[in-house]
């Protein structure tokens, strides 16, 4: 029986075959593991956001978790003030806590607050919108941006999530995923914490007007039992017994004569 011939040409095309399949799926696994990973990665920063209640030490959390989410060296969260038309944040000078303000639209976050578009660029001071001024006031030096917009329940847009200098590399698809994943969940996080606070202002006000009402009731109950002691009605006596003493010698010195009266007095 003759033997079956391969011809190198199709050995050649077997093998490009084989090497697409093994690096197709090499590709696959990767992007399962990264998948994976992320997943795990946003499972942790919800789990930390869950446990911190207080809006300006969230607010703080949720930049720490995104920077080591994303791997970026800086990241900052800013949030729309409806009222002045700015975005405002919370920095941290020392020890203290400072806020600061931009107007909606000045630089690459507010560019990202007023339209909601996504920013990812690899040379800031290529890009138009960048406001070079930050660096030169830092002394940092900023070079690649990732920004996406954080949005509400209903879907209008709050504020801004801002990454700043990849560790390794630069910003990819799959940290602008992440990035979008971890703003809708910093806005959950902080509503809750917001109404949480609410609550326990409210609650603390309900506290003080019933410490205020029981308060009175004691005074009141005070009273009640000082009048109702039998010194109390003895002195009540006492003043009326008083009283009358005054109404009836006014009375006796009315009926005397004007010159007894005023010998008298």
């Amino acid at each position: 029986m003759p033997r079956c011939q391969v011809s190198s040409g199709l050995k050649r095309r077997i093998g490009v075959g084989l090497n697409e399949h093994r690096e197709r799926a090499a590709r696959n696994a990767l992007e399962v593991e990264q998948a994976n990973e992320r997943s795990h990665v946003l499972m942790e920063v919800l789990r930390v956001f869950s446990t911190e209640l207080d809006a300006d030490r969230l607010l703080t959390t949720i930049v720490a978790c995104t920077s080591k989410a994303i791997q970026a060296d800086r990241s900052s969260l800013f949030l729309i003030d409806f009222k002045t038309n700015e975005l405002w944040s919370k920095v941290a000078q020392g020890d203290e806590i400072a806020e600061i303000r931009i107007p909606c639209g000045a630089g690459i976050v507010g560019h990202v607050a007023a339209t909601g578009e996504t920013i990812r660029i690899t040379d800031a001071y290529q890009d138009a919108r960048f406001d070079p001024d930050v660096d030169k006031n830092t002394g940092y030096h900023t070079r690649d941006i990732l920004c996406v917009a954080m949005r509400d329940e209903t879907g209008r847009i709050v504020g801004a999530v801002e990454c700043i200098n990849k560790l390794n590399g630069t910003f990819t698809v799959e940290d602008e995923d992440l990035l979008d994943a971890l703003a809708v969940q910093s806005n959950v996080a902080l509503r809750v914490a917001h109404a949480v606070q609410a609550r326990e202002r409210q609650l603390q006000q309900q506290v003080i007007e019933l410490q205020i009402k029981v308060d009175e009731a004691r005074q009141s109950s005070q009273v009640s039992e000082i009048i109702g002691t039998d010194y109390f009605q003895y002195l009540q006596a006492k003043v009326a017994q008083l009283k009358t003493d005054v109404v009836n010698r006014r009375t006796r010195n009315s009926e005397r004569p004007v010159e007894e009266r005023s010998h008298l007095e």
